[in-house]
């Protein structure tokens, strides 16, 4: 019986299976081994299994599922696509274990023995390694992501409250000398002009330099803003310069 077309180093190949009966009357599958596919894929030629009494060590497997292809007959050999002990006992009309053998090196019968899976770590914990800091960095970075948004959002509402407060006292009018004007009846001297007119220039250059300094704060708040989301985002900095020209 051959195992069709099972890959083994990184190619197709023939695995040779044949019943084994123990002194205790017990029959058993063994697998002796695989030998690569011919051209076409065509069977090899195998040497037969050494007959007579014999002492094998091996490895016991677990019988493998049914295929859903059904065996075939081909170049002289019944063909089957999984070691399934009870369909293999159909075939050959013999009970057979649950279980099989497969032959270690140097036994009797051998053809290239199986190879033992590969148990060392190899290059995987690095990559675990990779994606555990990615894990890390991801809310790490979601979170700064987001304390960024809300410090940003934060500013722009005390600079709009700012914007608002300043727009607030340009808007109310203040005259001293106004509120002032039932004393001055009881002077015996008025002030002059000269003395009358420095408050009020100071008073305009004060307003001056903070209208300034604000649009100064807006133009930068405005520069960060476009840095920032460039046109995706409307500049409300922008807007409020262009209401603080118009007034002004």
């Amino acid at each position: 019986m051959l195992l069709r077309l099972r890959p083994v180093d990184s190619g197709p190949s023939y695995q040779s299976l044949v019943p084994f009966r123990t002194d205790s009357g017990l029959t058993i599958l063994v697998n002796r081994g695989w030998v690569k596919a011919g051209e076409a894929n065509a069977v090899p030629d195998i040497p037969d299994a050494p007959s007579g009494e014999t002492t094998l060590t091996g490895m016991i497997r677990a019988d493998e599922a049914e295929h859903q292809s059904a065996p075939i007959k081909q170049e002289g050999y019944q063909q089957v696509y999984s070691i399934h002990t009870e369909q293999i006992a159909s075939l050959i009309d013999a009970p057979l274990a649950h279980d099989y053998i497969q032959l270690s090196a140097d036994q009797p019968g051998v053809l290239n023995p199986m190879p033992i899976p590969q148990l060392d770590r190899g290059n995987h914990l690095s990559y675990g390694y990779q994606w555990i800091a990615f894990g890390i960095m991801a809310p790490l970075g979601l979170g700064y992501f987001v304390w960024s948004e809300i410090r940003e959002r934060r500013r722009l509402r005390e600079e709009e409250e700012a914007l608002a407060a300043l727009d607030a006292d340009a808007s109310t009018p203040s005259n001293p000398a106004t509120a002032e004007a039932p004393a001055a009846d009881h002077s015996p001297a008025e002030p002059t002009a000269g003395t009358d007119s420095a408050p009020h220039e100071h008073a305009a250059a004060h307003d001056d330099s903070s209208a300034v300094a604000a649009a100064s704060s807006s133009h930068a708040a405005s520069r960060r803003n476009r840095s920032r989301y460039g046109d995706s985002k409307p500049d409300h900095y922008a807007k409020l310069n262009k209401r603080r020209r118009e007034r002004y």
